[in-house]
């Protein structure tokens, strides 16, 4: 099994309040409404500058967002160890752009294989920007895949490990 991770958003909203004494609060409604989504795809953008991504290779990753047992929550993955590059990292689902592949769809395929889920139930909101490493340039998707429930994922065994992670407890498949 894939290590997969759960972040709550209620962890979040006291990093976004102004005050230690005023809290943001988050309703499914308001954060997966195509308004919201529109904004959030344009300040992510807004996080990356514009880098250099000639001669580099392309990848392109999801970066999910779900709700899991009535919490809005983001996934992310663990890589195996066993893997010849970035193994045991913690990673978004992803990967290497096929020939004549866009990015979109790669982000798309590969989230489908590691997750074990159908491209139907991904919602993609947009892109950010490339994120660029020595060799590597990543294009971030921001999507939503929904409610789910993490043990009825059919993780990739080959590629990931499974882990959850919400309100501070820790579930190790």
């Amino acid at each position: 099994m894939q290590p997969l991770r759960l972040i709550s958003f209620s962890k979040l909203s006291r990093l976004l309040s102004d005050t230690s004494s005023r809290f943001v609060h988050f309703n499914s409604h308001d954060i997966f409404s195509k308004d919201n989504s529109l904004k959030s795809v344009k300040c992510f953008k807004s996080l990356c500058p514009k880098l250099n991504t000639e001669g580099k290779r392309q990848a392109a990753v999801l970066i999910p967002l779900c709700i899991v047992k009535d919490e809005i929550s983001l996934l992310y993955t663990l890589r195996t160890n066993n893997l010849k590059r970035n193994s045991g990292q913690v990673s978004f689902p992803g990967g290497m752009r096929e020939t004549d592949e866009q990015l979109q769809d790669t982000a798309l395929r590969e989230s489908c294989e590691e997750l074990g889920i159908s491209k139907t139930s991904i919602d993609i909101w947009g892109s950010g920007r490339f994120i660029v490493s020595k060799d590597i340039a990543i294009m971030p998707f921001l999507g939503n895949i929904g409610v789910i429930e993490p043990e009825n994922l059919d993780i990739s065994s080959e590629e990931t490990t499974v882990k959850q992670i919400n309100d501070d407890t820790s579930v190790h498949k």
